[in-house]
């Protein structure tokens, strides 16, 4: 059987709570009955000291007792009836007093009613209690009775019945307030409950936390760090499997298809030497081989993590290199091709095909996303990070440790902006016949050697930038 944490917090307090109705409900009888035992006692101490005073009782004794006591007299005598009455009140007295004639206060009357007899006026009722002075008494014969106004037995008990009054009403209060709060928990614990089976579903979206700072806070706060920690492996896992796949689809397809590329450049070294004349058309079809087998090596190297021994790169030689393999494709797409060299050798310490690789597949992209009698800018510099805008570095400063900043923009249209940074994730590309391994290529060489790259559109151009450490071990 469920029993929900709401039933938890209010069943025992409700129970609680109907022991103390019982319980208040035994002490307010307990204490009207020692109210009234109270003021009985009260009367019997004013009876006690007017029936064995040693004065007689004048009406300005009656008056005075009545100040102190809070009760009303009336003595009948041989005389005129002594009273602390009014008039009207009097006469309205005498008429009852002679209708409960023979009516007495007896012994074995319950200790509630000992108080005296009731008797209803027109505006209001009294306990009044009869007594006969003797003999000995200084207004011997006479009859004395003693009136005691109910609205101060009320008031009195109603004083005492506030306390228990009050306990009851707070312990309602707390009890609805005890549920309010439980019904409010009960709601976040769903919440939680919802969410973990979101999570277990796939959807690790933050949770909502309100602004309270208590210890469903911190667990919905361990929630959602779980659930990003949970997304991360999330794409983790499924990166190496990308990764795994690409890996046996690569090491197949690029050892075969290397195979005949080799074979294909050899034969047509062969005929280099054999055929004497024109051999500049043959080192085009030698360079575009060897643009061929570098993409199949990027295909067989994209998973090989191991960091193989760096050598010192020249960079502007490895961009040289480059840009004789794309100047073909340049020039049948018409394409017009900048680059802004550095008057000074860079040099830095690295895996020089990777490098190539890195040059080889930025520029080929902007080729391919190029229009006709487009151009393509190739741009490097020397830059000092954390300050403004990359300051360029003075070439004379040798003191610095600057960074290397690469560009390379083209007039393409660009990829869908909402890519971001996926686009250098496996299989991710915007050309119709593209299979998205290039760039991830790119990020792979850049992170191994300490770089990071981005890009961006930027007045109708996409602009890739590349920027390497060029650190003091790592200069000549």
């Amino acid at each position: 059987m469920r029993w929900g944490i709401r039933y938890q917090l209010i069943l025992p307090l409700m129970g609680l709570m109907v022991g103390m109705i019982l319980v208040s409900w035994v002490l307010s009888q307990m204490t009207i009955q020692r109210a009234r035992e109270q003021i009985a006692i009260r009367v019997d101490q004013v009876a006690q000291t007017l029936s064995q005073a040693q004065y007689p009782l004048t009406y300005a004794v009656l008056e005075q007792v009545k100040q102190l006591s809070d009760m009303e007299f009336l003595l009948i005598g041989p005389s005129e009836p002594l009273t602390t009455f009014t008039r009207p009140r009097l006469e309205e007295i005498l008429q009852l007093l002679e209708l409960d004639k023979g009516r007495e206060i007896t012994e074995n009357r319950t200790r509630m009613n000992r108080i005296g007899i009731t008797i209803q006026l027109t505006d209001q009722a009294y306990l009044y209690r009869k007594l006969r002075l003797d003999e000995v008494h200084p207004n011997p014969g006479n009859t004395l009775f003693i009136f005691f106004p109910e609205t101060v037995l009320q008031a009195s008990i109603r004083s005492r019945l506030y306390p228990v009054f009050f306990g009851l009403l707070f312990g309602l209060i707390a009890i609805l307030f005890t549920w309010g709060i439980g019904r409010y928990l009960v709601n976040r614990l769903q919440a939680i409950a919802e969410k973990t089976k979101k999570i277990a579903s796939g959807d690790f979206s933050s949770m909502v936390i309100g602004k309270q700072k208590d210890e469903l806070t911190d667990l919905m706060t361990s929630i959602n760090e779980m659930a990003e920690q949970l997304r991360l492996w999330q794409d983790q896992m499924k990166n190496i499997e990308r990764n795994r796949l690409l890996s046996q689809l690569s090491a197949g397809l690029a050892h075969q298809l290397r195979n005949s590329v080799t074979g294909a450049k050899l034969a047509l070294q062969l005929h280099e030497s054999d055929c004497p004349g024109d051999k500049e058309s043959l080192r085009v079809i030698l360079r575009q081989l060897v643009l061929m087998e570098a993409d199949l090596r990027r295909f067989m190297d994209i998973e090989r993590y191991e960091r193989s021994p760096w050598v010192v790169c020249d960079i502007g030689a490895i961009i040289d290199e480059v840009i004789l393999l794309i100047q073909p494709r340049c020039q049948h797409n018409h394409i017009q091709f900048h680059y802004a060299r550095l008057p000074e050798k860079i040099t830095r310490l690295g895996n020089r095909a990777q490098l190539g690789d890195l040059f080889l597949n930025l520029l080929m992209n902007a080729v391919e996303a190029s229009p006709l009698n487009g151009t393509i800018s190739l741009s490097i510099a020397k830059i000092l990070r954390n300050s403004p805008n990359d300051s360029i570095v003075p070439i004379a400063d040798e003191k610095a440790n600057p960074f290397l900043k690469i560009e390379v923009c083209d007039e393409g249209n660009g990829p869908d902006a909402n890519l971001g940074e996926k686009i250098f994730e496996p299989f991710v590309s915007t050309k119709s016949e593209g299979i998205g391994l290039g760039l991830t290529v790119v990020q792979q060489i850049v992170i191994s050697h300490g770089g990071e790259i981005s890009w961006r559109r930027e007045t109708n151009h996409t602009i890739f930038t590349v920027i390497l450490p060029l650190n003091e071990n790592e200069q000549q």
